[in-house]
C-alpha cells in the first residue's frame, strides 16, 4: 500500500475552482471526514455555532450543499451573485435547519 501523492483530475480541478471562489469571497467554510462517517461540510466561522452544518455522503455533493447555503446564508457576497439564478431561487425556498435553530438563539 501506497501513501503518496495523488493526481487530480478534470472533476477535482473543479472543485478547487469553486472552493478558490468561495475563499476569495472571504466566506468561511470547514470539509472533514473521518473514517467512513460522511464527509462534514460547516459554513461559517464556528465560533459560538456554524451558520450551516450537512453530513453528506460523497465528495460531488460538497459544492452544490455550499452553493445554496451560501446563497442563502451570504446572499450579498461576490461568490453568490456569480451563483445560477435556479441555485440561488433553490436556496431560498429550501427549509433550512440551521436557520430554525438560530431564529430560536436570537428570539431567546
Amino acid at each position: 500500500m501506497s501513501y503518496g501523492l495523488q493526481y487530480f483530475t478534470i472533476a477535482d480541478t473543479d472543485l478547487a475552482s469553486e472552493h478558490q471562489k468561495i475563499y476569495d469571497s472571504e466566506i468561511n467554510i470547514q470539509i472533514g471526514w473521518v473514517w467512513d462517517g460522511g464527509i462534514d461540510v460547516r459554513l461559517g466561522e464556528g465560533i459560538r455555532r456554524y451558520l450551516s452544518e450537512a453530513n453528506v455522503r460523497s465528495v460531488s455533493a460538497i459544492v452544490p450543499r455550499l452553493q445554496e447555503a451560501i446563497a442563502y446564508f451570504y446572499p450579498e457576497s461576490e461568490y453568490a451573485a456569480s451563483l445560477d439564478a435556479e441555485i440561488r431561487t433553490r436556496a431560498a425556498r429550501r427549509v433550512w435547519p440551521e436557520r430554525a435553530v438560530l431564529v430560536v438563539l436570537v428570539a431567546r
